[in-house]
């Protein structure tokens, strides 16, 4: 700051130390934690320790809260020494990417979920010309972008977030965002609008009322509360959002490909593949006529889900849904009769082996992406060198 001190600076501070291995300072060490357990086999562990053998006790969970809580401490002295030197006329923002689960529904960490305590976090804002207040009306962190530009005065034409700004001038209480895309496992999208949250993963959907059940305990599963949900997701995310079929293989040997061709009548408006951040699968989708070609390609060690919108109703589609080997047409999976209903549970449809590799069709609620988006992905060597360099990947 001191060499730019006399030019327009933007500097982020991205502090990793209440990410595993925790590594306060020994003089931080029990400024809330007591005596290390002996689960542990040095004050510095990592997520294996923690979720491998058995089950952490009460006390041994509490230890891993009260390091994460030491660490936090430290990063908070840590921006105190930042924050003393900053002036009236310089722009603030602390804010978190994500929170953290210590086993509040059974997970622990981070990047596999969208429960509040995962998905809730810190904003403070601070700029020249932004009144002093407080407000608990939902905003994304899609908002950040506009913000920063408005308050250096430079435009912000064609992003997606607002200006906070003007959130606090008149507040938007009925606003729908919208939410998804974690770190790790199988696609997940959800988005809230008011006391409403929506969320669908594996083909489940389900719908929490945040102000009876703020703690996400009790989902609510009538249709119509997940047909409200799946329009608020669409409002939220600026795009419609289709009923298909989710297509998903088990793990084969890394050598091994696996490729599938599905039918249905009146064939499919929409195929793509899902999203893995980490990299760890790939697949692809062709619609030819009627047909969808699904391929996983060899040399990956997992697989990832595969989406399908057909052109009909699903409840039609459904009916006639036929899953069989390009490779073998003698290994062939059909839709059970009658179909299941579209209640929301993700009830498989299909499921068999094929190749040696059980295969399982569910229901499953797409977005669909815009003619810019298909085809992208949020992934290049550039950002898995910062993910392998934050710990991440290996």
């Amino acid at each position: 700051l001191d060499e730019h001190s006399h030019e327009p600076a933007f500097l982020v501070l991205h502090f990793m130390d209440t990410h595993l291995p925790y590594t306060e300072p020994e003089s931080w060490r029990d400024r809330f934690a007591g005596p290390r357990p002996s689960r542990f086999d040095q004050d510095e562990f990592h997520r294996n320790d923690v979720v491998s053998g058995a089950p952490l006790t009460a006390d041994e969970q509490a230890y891993v809260r009260a390091r994460y809580d030491n660490n936090l401490a430290w990063v908070d002295h840590q921006v105190a020494r930042v924050l003393e030197v900053l002036g009236d006329n310089d722009v603030v923002v602390l804010v978190s990417d994500h929170g953290e689960e210590f086993w509040d529904h059974g997970e622990f960490e981070h990047g596999h979920s969208l429960y509040d305590e995962l998905i809730r976090v810190p904003l403070v804002v601070r700029a020249p010309g932004l009144p002093p207040g407080r407000t608990d009306v939902p905003v994304s962190l899609v908002d950040l972008a506009p913000t920063l530009l408005h308050a250096a005065g430079l435009p912000a034409d064609g992003l997606a977030g607002v200006d906070l700004a003007t959130v606090l001038q008149a507040p938007q209480p009925d606003r729908a965002l919208g939410f998804g895309r974690p770190l790790y496992g199988d696609r997940r999208w959800g988005a809230v609008q008011g006391s409403l949250k929506y969320s669908t993963h594996r083909g489940q959907e389900r719908v929490w009322d945040l102000t009876t059940d703020p703690l996400e305990r009790r989902p609510d599963r009538s249709l119509a509360q997940i047909e409200d949900g799946r329009g608020v997701l669409s409002t939220a995310l600026g795009r419609p959002v289709a009923v298909g079929f989710r297509v998903r293989p088990s793990r084969g040997r890394a050598s091994d490909g696996l490729s599938l061709i599905a039918t249905v009548p009146g064939g499919f408006s929409l195929g793509l593949a899902g999203d893995d951040p980490t990299l760890q699968s790939a697949a692809t989708v062709e619609l030819q006529g009627d047909e969808a070609r699904l391929t996983w390609l060899p040399g990956y060690r997992g697989t990832r889900e595969v989406f399908l919108v057909p052109r009909e109703s699903v409840a039609i589609a459904a009916g006639g849904l036929v899953v069989r080997s390009a490779a073998d047409p003698t290994e062939v999976l059909r839709a059970t009769a009658p179909p299941p209903p579209l209640d929301g549970k993700g009830r498989v449809l299909a499921s068999g082996k094929i190749a040696g590799r059980s295969v399982k069709v569910t229901h499953a609620v797409v977005p669909i992406p815009s003619a810019e988006e298909a085809g992208t992905s949020g992934y290049d060597p550039e950002v898995e060198a910062e993910l392998k360099a934050l710990g991440y990947i290996h």
